[in-house]
């Protein structure tokens, strides 16, 4: 009887650790599912760019805010997995982190960042930063963004016609280009390979590159972080 009592009490207290623990259960495996999708639609972004050619070299630009060990340390990792899942073994990966603007280091928060955006990294960084990364890696042609595009990237050398470099994109917020028309022009010329985003009908990622982007700019424009023309 007494073996009956205590298996009770057992029980009674395996059931109450549970429900106690189980906010924090769920929203560990909130955080699991989010770095899986976060690998899976970098394995995606990264699979769409070997289509159009084998890179010899990926300049990966990663997070310089990322606290080692952290929670975003986390997310980076797992995005840099997903990438040299998706690339070839001959494809050389190098992690680089941008310059951020001298006036917004110590203040982020004092950066012109609009609500909305889902790269805030973009309005925080020093354009011309992005070039001088890419001239110390002259043999990686493509750069794999995890932050987004440098607000008025489109004003530096980088961005002429002439200069080789290409972008793949993670969730960006494509307004740094200032219109549609140019965002357009961006993906049809091929300075930008793709983007990958949250489709909005689905739980899986989606491509964006220049087989589909009329269509996405006409009816889902807010998936690159455009506001819907009127």
């Amino acid at each position: 009887m007494e073996r009956v009592k205590i298996g009770a009490v057992v029980v009674l207290l395996l059931i109450a650790a549970f429900l106690f623990l189980r906010p924090y259960l769920n929203s560990r495996a909130e955080s699991n599912r989010a770095v899986d999708a976060r690998q899976a639609a970098l394995r995606l972004l990264a699979e769409r760019v070997v289509r159009d050619g084998t890179p010899a070299c990926v300049l990966v630009l990663a997070n310089p805010y990322a606290k080692k060990g952290g929670k975003s340390e986390v997310f980076e990792q797992a995005g840099i997995r997903g990438i040299k899942q998706g690339l070839p073994s001959s494809t050389r990966v190098e992690v680089v982190t941008p310059a951020i603007w001298e006036k917004f280091r110590e203040e982020p928060q004092k950066a012109p960042i609009p609500s909305d955006s889902s790269t805030p990294l973009s309005y925080l960084m020093d354009p011309s930063s992005l070039g001088r990364l890419v001239e110390n890696h002259p043999d990686c042609q493509v750069v794999i963004s995890l932050v987004g595009l440098p607000n008025r990237i489109d004003t530096q050398p980088i961005w002429r016609k002439e200069n080789p470099v290409r972008f793949a994109l993670l969730l960006p917020d494509l307004k740094v280009l200032g219109s549609v028309a140019r965002v357009l022009s961006a993906f049809e010329s091929g300075r930008i390979i793709a983007a990958v985003v949250a489709d909005q009908g689905s739980d899986e990622p989606m491509i964006v590159d220049a087989g589909n982007v009329k269509d996405i700019l006409a009816n889902q424009s807010g998936l690159l972080g455009l506001r819907p023309s009127r």
